[in-house]
């Protein structure tokens, strides 16, 4: 048996329960529930039997005024009345049933037909108090005694009316008293039987199908307990083939259901931690309340704080930084993406942080008039912006030093022009001057073309293990021949074990012939330049020392910026382009190497290059 007719039956049951209430509560009032009754239904049958007598009222009336203009026309009395065009009273008759009598009254009170009594010998009706509460309400009620009938009647007149509003008379509908007590007996005596057999017969069927229900109800519920609870496993057994057996399946499917898109949103969360996790830029979602709800790693980095610890927390008590509170704050108030950049310091030194904030929104946020929350993503660009100046530097530098062997080249072309006259001996002198600005321009475009090229290509050239003796040998035989022309001391000491560094040699090679070359240029006739390259514990030590000028100490830090010059004239002079020392500081550092200038006594320098060593098959 299915659920439905099962709760059905249970509702009938206690539908009838109920009734064993009514039938004692209305054994002290009976009477007048069943008198309330009676008038009901004979309202009901005035209700018809206005609508039945509407037209034959009317045509009654008809009739009955051509009668009367008829008698004033002959002035007799005997004039026969038109026939009737509705029988009124035979079809009165024919509406009776049991004891009910109908009654047709015309406006003026006039009985024109009366299923007890020969209308004809009934008087005027027109005091009747239920015709005079019909004429004033529409409807009127009344139990009396019958003068006519010799009882007491219970009586429901209608008011009737054509259909253009004229009143026409009254319906009326009357039944015994006596009929009215018996109906009472027989409500009371059923009522009695009825209430005793459903409370006996239904109060045993509820509380076995109740029990049965309670059961499989109470398996469905702990089964969805279960489910909610996270025991996506569980499942409701013998669901049965009824509704309730419907509700199992379905519980069992929802939590079948539940359980793929819990693993599915466990394996998508695991995915987002992870790229959240490998991301360099700093992530943070905060709530509705600015507390932080997800950080990653690289946000506690960039902005100073543990990111594991911080969950719940407000997110201007985690981040000391006002100018990150302010913007996440921003971005909450203002409902839309917000970003900008703020600058701070920590532990001494100067971060530029750019922030985007974007607004979370869900529908309870959004009828709430705000925000759910905001995802703020932080990019540390303290090195982006430090390589922009670095990049407007160069530019300006580069423009300044381009612009000094052009506008001399210029000038003195331009007075070779002017003087077509020109001794040779001063052309001479003067194409002279021009080939070696053309020379100093030459070599600053080529030193500027290679630390272009060595900073595009840092990083896609694979570096290998490479000996460094080779490259540094080269470099040395090619200054060389420069060394001799000043009269200069050129030597080398090279470490007779392999020297093996992770570089390429062309790398090396620059190193080691711009060190040589700026020592040539600044070291005086018969000087002395002296190049070392060994083993120097885990590294491998490239030095270039030599007896010229010096630098000042304070000037020993700056040598290695680009277009720096510790002698200006003295440097365009032996042809510098500043570049040089720049570059071998760049190719040390892409090798994880570094490079310095060591305090020495007496004039000269020493520059030292230090780049890690790769061990050798003896173990070194």
């Amino acid at each position: 048996m299915r659920l439905t007719p099962r709760l059905v039956l249970i509702g009938v049951v206690l539908i009838l329960l109920p009734l064993v209430t009514v039938y004692v509560l209305s054994r002290a009032d009976l009477p007048a529930q069943v008198e309330a009754d009676t008038r009901r239904v004979l309202d009901d049958q005035t209700l018809l039997l206005a609508a039945w007598a509407a037209p034959r009222l009317e045509a009654e009336q008809e009739r009955l005024r051509l009668y009367e203009e008829a008698k004033l026309q002959a002035k007799q009395d005997d004039v026969t009345p038109p026939k009737p065009e509705f029988p009124l009273q035979s079809l009165l008759h024919a509406l009776v049933q049991n004891d009910w009598r109908y009654t047709l009254i015309l406006q003026g009170g006039r009985v024109v037909a009366d299923t007890d009594r020969d209308p004809h010998n009934l008087d005027l009706h027109n005091t009747r108090p239920e015709v005079l509460a019909a004429k004033r309400d529409g409807v009127g009620y009344a139990t009396r005694f019958s003068n006519t009938l010799g009882r007491t009647m219970a009586y429901v007149a209608r008011r009737v009316d054509a259909p253009d509003g004229r009143h026409l008379g009254y319906a009326r509908a009357a039944l015994a008293a006596e009929r009215v007590e018996d109906r009472g007996d027989r409500l009371r005596a059923w009522l009695g039987r009825a209430s005793w057999i459903a409370l006996l017969l239904g109060g045993a069927l509820v509380v076995l199908m109740a029990r049965q229900l309670v059961a499989r109800i109470q398996r469905v519920r702990d089964a969805a307990l279960a489910v909610v609870g996270g025991d996506h496993s569980r499942r409701v057994e013998r669901a049965g083939s009824d509704e309730l057996g419907e509700l199992g399946r379905s519980v069992n499917a929802m939590a079948a259901h539940f359980g793929e898109q819990v693993e599915t949103i466990s394996t998508e969360r695991r995915g987002l931690q992870a790229v959240l996790a490998a991301m360099v830029e700093g992530v943070i979602s905060v709530d509705g309340e600015e507390r932080i709800v997800h950080c990653n790693a690289s946000a506690g980095r960039i902005l100073g704080f543990d990111a594991t610890q911080s969950f719940g927390h407000p997110i201007w008590e985690v981040v000391r930084i006002g100018s990150v509170s302010q913007v996440i704050r921003e971005g909450l108030g203002a409902g839309r993406p917000v970003e900008q950049t703020v600058t701070t310091v920590r532990e001494g030194q100067v971060r530029v942080l750019r922030l985007h904030t974007a607004p979370l929104s869900t529908k309870r946020a959004a009828r709430a008039g705000g925000p759910a929350g905001a995802v703020v993503v932080v990019y540390d660009v303290t090195d982006l912006r430090r390589l922009e100046t670095v990049r407007r530097d160069f530019v300006a530098n580069a423009s300044h030093e381009l612009k000094t062997p052009v506008a001399a080249i210029r000038g003195l072309v331009e007075t070779i022009l002017d003087d077509p006259d020109m001794d040779t001996e001063v052309r001479r002198g003067f194409l002279g001057r021009i080939r070696t600005q053309a020379g100093r321009l030459q070599g600053l475009v080529e030193e500027m073309l290679a630390l272009s090229r060595l900073e595009a290509h840092e990083g896609r050239d694979p570096q290998r293990d490479v000996d460094i003796r080779g490259p540094v040998q080269e470099a040395f035989d090619a200054v060389a021949p420069l060394a001799a022309e000043k009269g200069i001391a050129f030597t080398r000491e090279l470490a007779g074990e392999p020297l093996v560094v992770r570089s390429y040699p062309e790398a090396l090679r620059r190193i080691t012939s711009n060190l040589l070359d700026n020592a040539v240029k600044y070291t005086p006739s018969r000087g002395r330049v002296h190049l070392v390259a060994r083993r120097d514990g885990n590294n491998v030590l490239l030095a270039v020392e030599d007896d010229g000028p010096g630098i000042a100490p304070d000037q020993r830090e700056r040598v290695f910026e680009r277009f720096y010059r510790v002698d200006a004239g003295r440097a365009r002079e032996a042809g510098g382009t500043g570049l040089g020392l720049a570059i071998v500081k760049h190719l040390a550092q892409s090798m994880g190497g570094e490079v310095g200038l060591v305090d020495r006594v007496g004039p000269g320098a020493r520059f030292e290059v230090r780049l890690p060593a790769v061990p050798t098959n003896g173990g070194r």
